[in-house]
């Protein structure tokens, strides 16, 4: 089977998914950089990244004999690209208890995997999944047992939770394990399919697991795909062009770095920032309680002669404060340099207006306060539709985009952008590897400031 023949699967399948229009246009920017290809070697399916391209090789017999449903194709092919889209193609430094458990490690990965794409693409399951894992450990930890879509009752309620674990709980014991050990699988699947952890805790709970049913080693389990740090070494945690596919959302820290006062980066910034400062515009909002002046119902009985003792009128409140509206990256390939942006945005501050906008493939709303503490609310991936429709929903004249510029098209919503005659300020953090031409953003920015990760 040809590369184009496996392609054409691809487009075909795209359509059998629960977001077609999505996934299509988030393909359509990677499948250029990729090569797919059919190896007699490979078990299942495997993802190789070098300088230039992602390698994702199908296995001849698993492709003939398993991967006959288009579903189960396409799921595949998402279920390598999840791995590097989640940065699980590099052990992180100092992540020894990866190296010591390589099987538990590759559980893990597939597990957040799975959650990813079944939640994206597949509501209503994997027809593969069910065929490849039955009820025993740890086989069952790596397909879906509840889909909410079939559930119609609301997810993540306790009283649903309590019927998901005694289900989950009994097929297990029926498969032939302990109520114990069924209690502790339940906790390590809910962590991993409802909940948001992040890989280095789910790979804790997961090893406590296995050790404890003397499952550390296992071979009987096919894992979808080699993906193992090792394949890739050598180039940086999470440089990666095509991260946009994105995660869950998570929070985590941003390490604190040294004030940098207004020099390099906090210069640039500043320019950035002080292009279009946002107006201040004052409205007048009816609000409940008493004020120092009359409104207008409060006139109308004055004039007639009716004597008002408190006075309910409308306050003047400010639309929005002093400060640039920005919209700050904080996807994966902007990992290194976050540390110096957040410290140059603290220190610009007063040219800042709160809340920060912090986007990866969501945007989500952050005080400056929390700017300073280091928090990062993200995805992992990026995806610039969601600031220009954000922007274009909140009325905002100007705005400031700090990105790598990493990122699919923003297709007609820039359009509109551009029709609504709103400004866009681009600030580029150097990623290291890709043109600034290549950025999405540029045709739309009336300026582009550099910036240099040193």
């Amino acid at each position: 089977m040809t590369d184009a023949s496996l392609e054409a699967r691809v487009w075909r399948a795209v359509e059998l998914s629960a977001n077609p229009s999505v996934l299509a246009q988030a393909l359509h920017s990677f499948l250029p950089n990729c090569c797919l290809s059919v190896q007699d070697d490979v078990p299942t399916a495997r993802i190789r990244r070098s300088t230039d391209r992602i390698d994702v090789e199908f296995g001849t017999a698993f492709l003939r004999e398993e991967l006959a449903d288009e579903r189960d194709f396409l799921f595949v092919l998402l279920h390598e690209v999840y791995h590097h889209v989640l940065g699980h193609l590099r052990i992180r430094p100092g992540d020894t208890l990866s190296k010591k458990c390589p099987e538990a490690a590759n559980l893990t990965a597939d597990m957040l995997v799975n959650r990813s794409v079944v939640d994206r693409y597949f509501r209503e399951g994997v027809p593969l999944l069910s065929r490849l894992y039955g009820d025993r450990l740890p086989g069952c930890l790596l397909k879906p047992q509840v889909l909410p879509s079939n559930t119609g009752r609301k997810p993540g309620s306790n009283r649903a939770r309590a019927r998901d674990r005694a289900a989950f709980i009994s097929r297990l014991q029926r498969a032939g394990h302990s109520h114990a050990l069924a209690a502790k699988a339940w906790s390590v699947y809910r962590l991993a399919w409802q909940d948001f952890p992040p890989y280095e805790l789910l790979l804790e709970k997961v090893v406590a697991l296995l050790s404890s049913a003397d499952m550390l080693r296992f071979v009987d389990v096919p894992l979808l795909g080699d993906h193992e740090g090792d394949t890739v070494d050598g180039l940086p945690w999470n440089d990666d062009r095509f991260n946009f596919l994105g995660s869950d959302m998570q929070e985590s820290d941003v390490a604190a770095e040294p004030p940098c006062g207004d020099g390099g980066l906090a210069a640039a910034l500043r320019r950035a920032l002080e292009r279009d400062p946002s107006r201040r515009v004052v409205q007048m909002t009816a609000l409940p309680g008493v004020v120092c002046s009359p409104g207008r119902s409060d006139l109308a009985f004055l004039a007639a002669g009716f004597p008002v003792t408190l006075f309910h009128g409308a306050r003047p409140l400010p639309e929005d404060a002093q400060g640039a509206h920005v919209y700050l990256d904080v996807s994966n390939s902007l990992t290194d340099a976050l540390p110096r942006i957040y410290n140059a945005l603290t220190a610009l501050r007063d040219l800042v207006a709160t809340p920060v906008h912090q986007f990866s493939t969501q945007v989500v709303d952050c005080s400056l306060d929390d700017v300073a503490r280091g928090v990062r609310r993200t995805t992992g991936g990026t995806n610039f539709t969601p600031v220009l429709e954000h922007a274009l929903a909140r009325h905002h004249g100007q705005i400031v985009v700090i990105t790598d510029g990493i990122g699919p098209n923003v297709g007609p919503v820039g359009d509109a952008f551009t029709r609504s005659g709103a400004g866009l300020h681009l600030v580029l953090v150097d990623a290291g590897y890709m043109g600034r031409r290549e950025c999405p953003l540029v045709p739309l920015a009336r300026s582009v400031v550099h910036l240099g990760r040193g």
